[in-house]
C-alpha cells in the first residue's frame, strides 16, 4: 500500500510541474570525430562540402567534473575511492552525482531496483544515512541523466574515469512517461538510447543532488518564425522543415538556412534536440508555442552513433525516445543556431595561511575571462595551485581564459622555514652549502627555496649561511 501512495504521489508531482526544464545547457555530447553517411572516418568538412555541420564541429560547453568527498569538498583528480571519492561533481550542469562502489554496499555497482523501489529502498537509505553529508538526494529526471552520456564512446557510454562502475545497462530516471503511466524513462549507458518501459521491471539507479532542474522562464515567440529558449540560450526553427531529408541533406538545409535575421543556423546535436522535449506532454512531447509545428515522429540531431557510425542519433517527439538510424533514411529536421551561453561556475577555495581573491562560487559568463590573486600571510608562501585538481605550481596569479565551462581552482600555503633552502622542511648543513654555491656563482645545482631568506631582501646570501650555522650549533650543543 505504501509503494502505491507513493508512486500515486510523484505521479501527481510529475503532473503539477510541466513547466520543469533544464536551465542549464547541455554539455558538449562529447563527439569529436567526423564521418560520413556510410560510416566512415572523415577529415572534417570545410563549409559548402557534403557533410559539414556535423556535430564534432559545433563545439558546445567542455565537459568538465570534480570528484567530492564527505560534505562536498573539492579532491584532487588523482583520488581514488579509497581515499575517500564519494561523488562527482558535474561542473556544466551544477549536477552532484553518487559515484558506484564494487563494496556489495548500497552503492554496489549491481545493485538493481524497481521503479517504486528505487525511491523507498535506495534514495530515501542514502538521505537516512546523510551520504556524503546531504539528505536531498533523489532520483535523476531523464534529461538530467541523459547529460550523463558521452557520444563519443560506448559500452559504456558515460565518462568512466568520473563514474566508475557505471554498468553497461540501463538506469532509471524520475520521469514518467505520459501516455503510458505504467512505464518511466530509461538511459541505456551502453550505447545511449533513451525510452521507457515498465516501472515493474527491475534496472540500476545513480542518486543525484544540487541542480534541481527548473525553468528560467517560457519558451520565447520572437515574431519571425523563430523562438528563443531562455533556460539554454538557443534559438530554434519555429516551424517544422518543409519535407523531410536524410541526414547529409538535413545538415544541408540548416547550413543554407537563412531565418530571422541569421544565416548561422545548424541542425543541432542530440543534446540539443533533446531539451525541446516536454516530458509532461506527448504528441508532440514539446511546448505548445511549437507544437502546431512539430510532427510527432522523429527529427535528425547532428550526431552521429559511436557504436554503429552509418547511424545517427533521432529524437522522436512524440514521447521523448532518443534512438538512432541509418543516415540513409528521410525524417523531419528543426535547425538551431547560437546557444550554450550563460553562467559558468569556477569555485575558488584556499586553505590555511593565506587567501585567494575571489574567493567562494564565482559566477562566469560563458566564453569570457576569470583572473584570481593568491597571498600568503605574513611569514608563509605559496605552497601549490591547483586547477581542476592539477597542479600549476606555486604561482601568485593564475586567469581562466575563454571559459566554457565549470571549474575548480585551489590554493595551498605553507608557513616559511628560515634557512630550509632546499625546502626539505629542515634546516642542515646542505642549505648552507646550497647558500655557499649561489654567493660564489657556482649555482645552487638544485630549486632554491626563496622564503628561506631570513633578512627579507629576498636573496639568498651570507646572512642565511651565519643563520644556519648558528641555528645548528644551537641544535647540536
Amino acid at each position: 500500500m505504501r509503494r502505491t501512495i507513493t508512486s500515486i504521489l510523484i505521479f501527481i508531482l510529475a503532473l503539477a510541474f510541466p513547466a520543469m526544464v533544464c536551465a542549464w545547457p547541455m554539455p558538449d555530447t562529447g563527439q569529436a570525430t567526423c564521418y560520413n553517411d556510410v560510416g566512415n572516418v572523415i577529415p572534417c568538412p570545410q563549409p559548402g562540402e557534403p557533410f559539414y555541420g556535423q556535430d564534432a564541429q559545433y563545439a558546445g560547453p567542455n565537459r568538465s567534473y570534480t570528484k567530492l568527498g564527505q560534505n562536498g569538498v573539492s579532491l584532487p583528480d588523482t583520488t581514488t575511492q579509497t581515499d575517500d571519492w564519494l561523488m562527482t561533481r558535474d561542473n556544466v550542469t551544477g549536477l552532484i552525482w553518487e559515484i558506484k562502489t564494487d563494496d556489495v554496499t548500497i552503492h554496489d555497482k549491481d545493485n538493481t531496483y524497481t521503479w517504486y523501489d528505487s525511491t523507498e529502498d535506495f534514495i530515501n537509505a542514502l538521505n537516512a544515512e546523510n551520504f556524503g553529508g546531504f539528505s536531498d538526494w533523489r532520483m535523476p529526471t531523464v534529461k538530467e541523466l541523459s547529460s550523463l552520456v558521452n557520444s563519443g564512446t560506448y559500452y559504456p557510454t558515460i565518462d568512466n574515469t568520473w563514474f566508475p562502475h557505471t554498468m553497461s545497462t540501463l538506469y532509471w530516471s524520475s520521469t514518467t512517461i505520459v501516455g503510458y503511466t505504467d512505464r518511466a524513462g530509461l538511459v541505456s549507458f551502453y550505447s545511449g538510447y533513451v525510452y521507457g518501459n515498465n516501472k515493474s521491471l527491475s534496472y540500476y539507479v545513480r542518486a543525484v543532488r544540487a541542480g534541481q532542474s527548473g525553468s528560467l522562464g517560457d519558451l520565447v515567440d520572437n515574431g519571425d518564425g523563430t523562438v528563443t529558449d531562455p533556460n539554454t540560450d538557443l534559438m530554434w526553427q519555429q516551424a517544422t522543415a518543409p519535407g523531410t531529408y536524410t541526414w547529409e541533406d538535413a545538415l544541408s538545409y540548416c547550413e543554407t538556412l537563412s531565418l530571422g535575421g541569421f544565416s548561422d543556423w545548424r541542425l543541432p546535436n542530440r543534446n540539443e534536440l533533446q531539451t525541446l522535449v516536454d516530458y509532461s506532454r506527448y504528441d508532440p512531447a514539446i511546448d505548445p508555442i511549437m507544437a502546431s509545428g512539430t510532427m510527432s515522429f522523429y527529427y535528425w540531431s547532428s550526431t552521429t552513433s559511436a557504436y554503429n557510425t552509418n547511424y545517427s542519433w533521432l529524437v522522436y517527439f512524440s514521447y521523448g525516445d532518443v534512438s538512432n538510424t541509418k543516415k540513409s533514411s528521410s525524417y523531419y529536421v528543426r535547425a538551431v543556431r547560437a546557444g550554450q551561453v550563460g553562467s559558468l561556475a569556477i569555485e575558488a577555495t584556499a586553505g590555511d595561511h593565506g587567501t585567494i581573491d575571489p574567493a567562494g562560487s564565482v559566477t562566469v559568463e560563458y566564453g569570457s575571462s576569470q583572473s584570481f590573486t593568491i597571498t600568503p600571510e605574513t611569514g608563509c608562501h605559496v605552497a601549490d595551485v591547483l586547477v581542476d585538481g592539477v597542479s600549476v605550481g606555486a604561482v601568485s596569479a593564475y586567469t581562466f581564459e575563454n571559459v566554457t565551462a565549470g571549474h575548480t581552482i585551489r590554493a595551498n600555503f605553507e608557513e616559511n622555514i628560515p634557512g630550509d633552502i632546499d625546502d626539505d622542511k629542515k634546516v642542515e648543513i646542505d642549505d648552507a652549502i646550497i647558500a655557499l654555491r649561489i654567493i660564489a656563482g657556482i649555482g645552487p645545482g638544485q630549486p632554491v627555496e626563496l622564503s628561506a631568506d631570513v633578512n627579507g631582501d629576498g636573496n639568498v646570501g651570507i646572512e642565511e649561511v651565519f643563520y644556519i650555522l648558528q641555528y645548528l650549533s644551537e641544535v647540536y650543543h
